[in-house]
């Protein structure tokens, strides 16, 4: 497999779609559509957990490869030295504003779910997603051109 990279997942779509490329790792979003009207055939998602989106589609790791997890996330950082009483208070409305009806249901349109997880643990769960892909480069041996 050779990677090709994309400036957008676009591009990347219409041209597996095309058949210029035999397969693409994209946001279930952006692919599912093509899914359904049978252009394209997902094989997979990368989280431990079954898409909401996609809820037949089924995971890498229940495909046969057991802990295989690539999900992502997004996360509100701060600058190192910020006060914790302040991070408390952001966390805290990030929290409340993640549970209004209006921002879950547009989370779960693009397939986004929260993790509930509080500052400390987030930074835990980033420090741990380092590590890990740090030695999948370093395994494989992958080099930034």
């Amino acid at each position: 497999m050779r990677h090709i990279p994309y400036k957008g997942t676009g591009q990347s779509i219409v041209d597996v779609v095309a058949g210029q490329v035999d397969s693409i790792f994209a946001v279930t979003t952006g692919v599912y559509p093509h899914v359904k009207s049978g252009r394209l055939r997902a094989l997979g998602v990368s989280s431990l957990k079954r898409s909401e989106v996609a809820p037949d589609v089924p995971t890498v790791a229940e495909s046969g490869f057991q802990g295989f997890d690539a999900s992502f996330a997004y996360a509100l950082l701060a600058p190192a030295r910020t006060p914790d009483d302040i991070v408390q208070v952001l966390a805290r409305e990030v929290k409340n504003a993640m549970t209004a009806p209006d921002v879950k249901e547009k989370n779960r349109l693009a397939d986004y779910s929260s993790t509930g997880l509080d500052a400390r643990q987030s930074a835990a769960w980033l420090a741990d997603k380092r590590t890990h892909w740090a030695g999948v480069v370093q395994r494989a041996g992958i080099m930034a051109e």
